[in-house]
């Protein structure tokens, strides 16, 4: 089966495929929303993923659209730790989404077999998850459905992040939120909970989740429903992993803890600061030093107790009434007309006549004094943190404007205005143009030209040629690109490395050996002698077929015949001659041989002429 594609324009970023591009194959997941596939790409021979939506969703266009440009604006990720996006686009009704085939189970299936983790390898794992989120934050993507389904670990202990975009298209649809609640309220922040978009502060609330559940072997918050779960996230306490395992350090369970902060302001800035307190707690697990330490602020001291009112004293009697004040009028003064002007106005009046002089002063002191002029020091070619600070030293006003500039390293002061050396008065304005490096540059597309050609490319294109791997290749001819890495089109700072797969040409089909090894059916092989060694270690009976003894092991010894030997050693080490005759050139020999051993660890080698001419291991 295959799958083509046309183009739609909710796929139009991504590049137009010729029909049957790729190859579907067997079915590997079933999840909820995606059938995925294993398959493969026809042009380049990879392996990929493709992950096809499910028919009950057809009629989500706004989701299905959303999901395309999402997973489109993944493919700009470019990280170990998380699964490239080859493309997306829409088909039909459905959506297709293109990615590197991953081997291994999800962190989730691990978790139920193995949980709780060795704190080593929850922390490695969680190191992992957050180095992958960090990038992606600082490249301005969140995950917005972290959870153990979407982490992968190989066989060879890498970890990589999936479904890149799909917990940001969720937000299009209310039908499609309750879709996923099932799997995902055990790991919902509190402000998604409420409506709000997913950002890295709702990823990092569900590393801190995923820590805990690897350490505690369960979640920390669950209930008889998925909406139940929901409302614990938006109103339980988060729980100490301390008090399910007291053997867990103090510096891990303040991780979980600062992680799973019901606000976002209470939780890591961003993955990154949750991964520097991460890799501060393997570094004390490698050098053994103390992990007392926790990155949650110490509980405030209780409020002291209030005072006693002291008792008011008996009254004498009655106490008349105070009455209340007035703010808002007051009764005109009664002035008698016979006193004449009072003092008090009298030495107002002074105060006003004494306060307009100050005034004057000041006045002609500060403001009518001409402001100093100062010289503009030189701050080109500084950080702009420091020229900023050397300019408001020298009492002017700096205010700067960014921009591309290969010369200069970025925040750095390429030009400033005034230019050094002016004269200007205190408190005036100097514009910092400041560097943000050069220009990014968008990467050719050098797939299916020579490597020569390509590397030519990336040089006119002041890019650098990277790793080069070489692979076998039945569709690309031998030396052209097969693959690139970043994908063509992305922009990349200068001198980036540009990695390349090489077709080596279709892969060498091997000769058939001369000597064919073939193991007997039990039912085949004749009784077991009496003196047969016995032990714990299976005996295995093969049929040796050498087709033709080769005429360059002539000797004189035995005149025109050689002598055929075949040995064969056990999985204990025990070698034993298993054949021994006289053959002339040409001849066909068959033997059955016998050793001790499991598949794969008993040795054969066929000697001719005394000299080793075959040896097979089965």
């Amino acid at each position: 089966m295959s799958v083509d594609r046309q183009p739609t324009p909710a796929a139009s970023t991504a590049a137009p495929l010729p029909d049957n591009r790729y190859e579907l194959g067997e079915q590997v997941a079933q999840g909820a929303f995606f059938t995925t596939y294993r398959g493969r790409d026809t042009r380049t021979g990879r392996p990929v993923a493709i992950k096809i939506l499910r028919p009950e969703y057809g009629a989500e266009t706004a989701f299905q659209e959303r999901l395309v440009r999402e997973a489109n604006a993944a493919r700009a990720l470019q990280h170990p730790g998380i699964a490239p996006v080859y493309e997306a686009w829409r088909e039909r009704g459905t959506v297709v989404i293109v990615t590197e085939f991953v081997r291994g189970i999800n962190l989730k299936e691990r978790i139920q077999r193995v949980a709780p983790f060795p704190l080593r390898v929850a922390i490695d794992i969680t190191i992992a998850v957050a180095e992958a989120l960090a990038y992606a934050a600082s490249a301005g993507y969140g995950h917005g459905d972290l959870r153990p389904e979407n982490i992968i670990v190989t066989p060879e202990g890498h970890v990589k992040l999936t479904d890149f975009g799909v917990g940001v298209a969720l937000a299009e649809s209310a039908r499609i939120q309750m879709s996923a609640l099932p799997r995902s309220a055990y790991y919902l922040s509190p402000e998604v909970a409420q409506g709000r978009a997913p950002d890295s502060h709702s990823d990092t609330y569900a590393l801190g989740i995923i820590l805990f559940e690897m350490l505690a072997g369960s979640v920390p918050y669950q209930g008889d429903s998925p909406l139940a779960v929901a409302a614990k996230h938006l109103h339980d306490p988060p729980p100490s992993l301390r008090r399910r395992d007291p053997s867990v350090p103090v510096a891990v369970d303040g991780i979980c803890l600062k992680a799973m902060q019901k606000m976002p302001a209470e939780r890591y800035a961003n993955p990154g600061a949750m991964l520097a307190d991460l890799r501060a707690v393997r570094e004390a697990l490698i050098y053994r030093r103390s992990l007392n330490w926790s990155p949650m602020p110490a509980p405030p001291p209780a409020p002291a107790p209030a005072p006693a009112a002291r008792a008011a004293p008996p009254s004498a009697g009655p106490v008349a009434p105070v009455p209340p004040p007035r703010y808002f009028s007051r009764a005109p003064a009664v002035v008698d007309e016979d006193e004449g002007p009072s003092w008090k106005l009298l030495a107002m009046g002074l105060v006003g006549i004494f306060a307009v002089i100050v005034f004057a002063f000041v006045f002609a002191q500060f403001i009518l004094r001409p402001v100093p002029e100062r010289q503009i020091p030189s701050v080109v070619d500084k950080p702009v943190a420091e020229a900023i600070s050397v300019l408001q030293q020298e009492k002017f006003k700096p205010r700067t404007e960014e921009q591309w500039n290969d010369r200069f390293a970025e925040r750095t002061v390429y030009s400033q205005d005034p230019g050094p050396g002016s004269v200007a008065k205190e408190g005036s304005e100097v514009t910092l143009y400041v560097s943000k490096g050069s220009r990014p540059i968008p990467v050719p597309g050098v797939e299916g030209i020579p490597l020569r050609r390509a590397q030519s490319r990336l040089r006119d294109a002041r890019l650098t040629t990277g790793e080069i791997i070489e692979e076998f290749s039945e569709t690309v001819p031998k030396s052209e690109v097969i693959m690139q890495n970043p994908p063509a089109g992305l922009e990349v700072a200068p001198a980036t490395r540009v990695d390349l797969t090489v077709s080596k040409g279709p892969e060498p089909i091997e000769e058939p050996s001369d000597v064919e090894l073939n193991a007997v059916a039990p039912g085949e092989r004749p009784p077991v002698p009496p003196e047969e060694p016995t032990g714990d270690l299976p005996t295995q009976e093969f049929d040796v077929h050498l087709r033709e003894v080769p005429h360059e092991f002539q000797n004189t010894v035995f005149g025109d015949s050689v002598l055929v030997r075949i040995t064969v050693t056990d999985e204990d080490g025990t070698e034993h001659e298993e054949y021994r005759n006289v053959h002339s050139p040409g001849d066909e020999v068959r033997a059955r041989v016998s050793g001790r051993g499991h598949k794969g660890k008993i040795t054969f080698r066929v000697y001719v002429d005394e000299q080793l001419y075959n040896e097979q291991r089965r």
